[in-house]
């Protein structure tokens, strides 16, 4: 409050949809050259509706935090399996994002459900 007395002017930025936020995580996906198995895609569409919607949410800022966590899962399942060649090297399948245990929206819930 003490900053924010200090601008004359603020702007409001509505946070972005889900099927946006999804666009971006797809974006950042393509443009690290991985690919999406349809489980991934149904999972991560569920945990990015998962999200509420409060005073902190990071909206792209989410989205990458998710993508980083889906990331490091992956390469941690490639390390456990032995695996170093070939396509499913840049392929994230559905165990590969962490889960999002079930919660109701609220606007007095500030931190992301599940995967934090």
């Amino acid at each position: 409050p003490g900053l924010a007395s200090r601008f004359d002017h603020t702007l409001d930025f509505p946070d972005y949809s889900d099927a946006e936020l999804f666009d971006i995580l797809q974006w950042m996906v393509l443009e690290n050259e991985y690919h999406l198995s349809p489980g991934a895609r149904s999972k991560l569409r569920r945990t990015i509706a998962s999200w509420p919607r409060g005073r902190s949410f990071g909206n792209a800022r989410q989205v990458r935090r998710l993508f980083n966590d889906v990331i490091a899962e992956q390469a941690a399942w490639l390390v456990e399996n032995g695996l170093a060649t070939g396509e499913v090297l840049r392929l994230i399948r559905g165990p590969h994002v962490p889960s999002v245990p079930e919660r109701e929206r609220t606007p007095e819930t500030v931190a992301p459900a599940g995967y934090l």
